[in-house]
C-alpha cells in the first residue's frame, strides 16, 4: 500500500535554554482541535515506535532527545498514511556541523543515507557587504559619547537653524567596507519638519513629487517612534538629518546588486577618532538614477518612488533608533545583525499595520521559501535570510496578537520591547516573548510547513492569516508558492545551521526499507515531529 511522508528538519545552532532535559521523551497529540492524535511512541528513543495506520489527518507524534541523538521510528505494516510530516529540531545547545540521516533498515541504511553538512552562505552582494559591516561597526562602538562631541554639536545647532534651501557640507563613506574613505558633498535642505530634516546632493536632483512622498512619511516616522523608542540627539536639534546622495549609488559600481541606503553610527562620535563623521544624526539614501550613470543598476524614477522611498527610510530609521536604545541609552551591546535587520524591515510597510509588508520584503522572503534548508536565520544577513528571519519576526508578532506569548500580548509591545532592551539575539528574543526560542522555532517551522493546509485551528501555528501561497504587486513580479520541499532522490546532501528543511519521502521508499526510519545527529538533542498530513 502506497503512502509518502515529508522528512522535515530545522537545525538551530544559537546559545539558549535547552529543549529538553537528560534522558528523552515522546508524546502524541493533535496540532489543533481538528483530531486527537492516537500515535504512540516509547521513552527509550533508540526505538521510538510509531503506529502511522493510526494517526488521523492533523496527528502530530514528538520526540525529543537530549543525549544519543539516535532515534528510530517504526512504522507498522499495515501502515497506510497518504501523506506525513516528519520535522527535526536540534535545541540551541547544538553544537555539530553536520547530521546523518537514515531512512530505511540496518541493510539498507548506508545506500539511503543523507548527510546533511551546513550548506554555506549566498553569494555576498553590496546591500549586505554595506549591512553587515555596519551592524559588525556598532558591536564594536563604546556606549558613552565623549562630552566634547556633544557640546560642539550643541553649539553648531544654536548658531545655525537649518532652513529650506540653506546648504551643508557632509562626508560620505565612498568604500564598501572602509571607514577612513569619504567623499565630502554639498547639499540643500529641500525639507524640514519636526522629525528630519532632507539634504540632497548638489549632484543630483529630486522631483517634487518626489519631495513630497518624503515629506508624507513624517506621520509614519513619529508611529515608528512610539513604537521603537527615541533616536538619539547629540546636537540637541530634535532632527534627524537625510541625505540623498549619489555617492550611495557609486557603493555597488563594481559589482552586482546595489546600495538603498545605510546608517553609520560612527557619525555619532567625535573626528578624532573616526575622520568620517558629520558628529550628527544622519542616514544616508541612495538617489534616483534612470540612466545608472551613478552606479551599476537604473534605478527609474517609477521604481524609486514605488519601491525605495517607501521603505528605505523608515528601515535605515530603526537602525538608528536600536543602537541609541541598545548602546548609548542602556550601555549594552548593539543587536545582532539578523535581528537588527529583521526589525528594520519590519517597518518598512506601513508602521504599526504590519499587515503591510512594503514592496521589498516579499521579494526577499520568496527565496528563502525555495530553500530553506539552505538559509541560517540567525547569523547571516543574505537577501534570502533577510526573507526569513523577517518571517519569522512576522510569526512572532502574529503570536503575540493571537495571545499565546506568555510576556507580551500585542505586535506593537513586541516590538518595542526588542528595541528597548538591554540584551540581543535569541536572549533578547526569550525575555521578550517568555518562551523558549526552542518552541518558537519549532512552532514558526511547522507553520511554514503546515501554512494554507487546513490541518489545524490551533493558533501556535498560525501566521494570524498570511497565506505563503500568493502573487504580489510588488513591481517586481514575485510570487510565492508555499514552501519547498527536497525529495531523498534529489537532495543534494546539504543543510545550513539554524534552518528548516522538508524532504518529502514516499511511502513505497519506507515499505522498500522495511518501514523503519532511522534519524542520527551530532551533538545537541533533537526535537522530531510527525504529521499526518491527508
Amino acid at each position: 500500500m502506497r503512502f509518502k511522508m515529508y522528512f522535515m528538519l530545522g537545525c538551530l545552532m544559537m546559545t539558549a535554554s535547552a529543549c529538553g532535559g537528560a534522558g528523552g521523551s515522546s508524546s502524541t497529540s493533535s496540532l489543533g482541535t481538528l483530531t486527537q492524535g492516537t500515535g504512540t511512541g516509547e521513552n527509550q528513543l533508540s526505538s521510538g515506535e510509531v503506529n502511522a495506520a493510526s494517526m488521523r489527518v492533523g496527528d502530530s507524534f514528538t520526540v525529543e532527545d537530549a543525549e544519543s541523538n539516535n532515534i528510530t521510528l517504526t512504522f507498522s505494516d499495515e501502515t497506510q498514511t497518504d501523506d506525513l510530516y516528519l520535522l527535526v529540531l536540534s535545541t540551541p545547545e547544538q553544537t555539530a556541523q553536520s547530521f546523518a540521516y537514515i531512512l530505511g533498515s540496518e541493510s539498507a541504511a548506508s545506500s539511503n543515507a543523507l548527510s546533511l553538512k551546513s550548506a554555506g552562505q549566498d553569494e555576498a552582494l553590496p546591500a549586505q557587504d554595506m549591512h553587515d559591516f555596519m551592524r559588525e561597526i556598532e558591536s564594536d562602538l563604546p556606549a558613552q559619547l565623549p562630552q566634547a562631541i556633544q557640546s560642539r554639536a550643541q553649539a553648531m545647532t544654536r548658531q545655525v537653524a537649518t532652513r529650506v534651501g540653506d546648504t551643508r557640507t557632509f562626508k560620505v563613506l565612498n568604500t564598501l567596507g572602509s571607514l577612513d574613505s569619504c567623499d565630502t558633498v554639498t547639499a540643500e535642505a529641500v525639507l524640514s519638519n519636526d522629525t528630519f530634516v532632507l539634504y540632497v546632493d548638489e549632484d543630483t536632483e529630486l522631483s517634487d513629487d518626489e519631495i513630497e512622498i518624503y515629506a508624507s512619511l513624517e506621520e509614519g516616522l513619529r508611529k515608528e517612534i512610539d513604537i521603537a523608542g527615541a533616536p538619539s540627539d547629540i546636537d540637541a536639534d530634535g532632527k534627524v538629518n537625510v541625505l540623498i546622495t549619489p555617492v550611495v549609488n557609486s557603493l555597488a559600481s563594481s559589482g552586482g546588486g546595489f546600495v538603498t541606503g545605510f546608517f553609520d553610527a560612527t557619525n555619532l562620535y567625535s573626528t578624532r577618532s573616526y575622520p568620517c563623521s558629520n558628529e550628527t544624526e544622519i542616514v544616508f539614501l541612495n538617489a534616483p538614477d534612470p540612466d545608472g550613470d551613478m552606479g551599476n543598476v537604473r534605478i527609474s524614477h517609477s521604481f524609486y518612488q514605488n519601491n525605495l522611498q517607501t521603505t528605505v527610510l523608515y528601515h535605515e530609521f530603526q537602525h538608528l533608533i536600536n543602537f541609541n536604545q541598545h548602546v548609548l541609552s542602556r550601555g549594552s551591546r548593539a543587536e545582532r545583525a539578523a535581528l537588527n535587520e529583521a526589525l528594520s524591515h519590519f517597518f518598512e510597510g506601513n508602521p504599526g499595520d504590519w499587515s503591510d509588508f512594503g514592496n521589498e520584503n516579499p521579494s526577499r522572503v520568496a527565496p528563502f521559501l525555495s530553500a530553506p534548508y539552505a538559509k541560517d536565520l540567525l547569523s547571516g544577513t543574505s537577501l534570502a535570510q533577510r526573507g526569513g528571519s523577517y518571517l519569522f519576526l512576522h510569526y512572532l508578532c502574529a503570536q503575540a496578537d493571537l495571545g499565546t506569548l506568555s510576556a507580551v500580548s500585542s505586535c506593537d509591545e513586541l516590538i518595542g520591547s526588542l528595541i528597548q532592551s538591554a540584551q540581543s539575539g535569541v536572549d533578547n528574543i526569550e525575555s521578550v516573548t517568555g518562551e523558549d526560542f526552542s518552541d518558537l522555532f519549532s512552532n514558526f517551522a511547522l507553520a511554514v510547513a503546515i501554512n494554507n493546509l487546513g490541518l489545524t485551528d490551533d493558533v501556535r501555528f498560525d501566521f494570524d492569516g498570511l497565506n505563503l501561497y500568493q502573487s504580489w504587486q510588488d513591481n517586481r513580479g514575485t510570487r510565492w508558492d508555499g514552501v519547498s520541499t527536497r525529495s531523498l532522490d534529489s537532495t543534494d546532501g546539504t543543510m545550513s545551521a539554524n534552518a528548516i528543511d522538508i524532504i518529502e519521502i514516499t511511502g513505497r521508499d519506507i515499505a522498500n526499507n522495511d518501514g523503519i526510519v532511522s534519524l542520527n545527529g551530532g551533538a545537541g538533542s533533537l526535537r522530531a515531529h510527525l504529521i499526518r498530513v491527508n
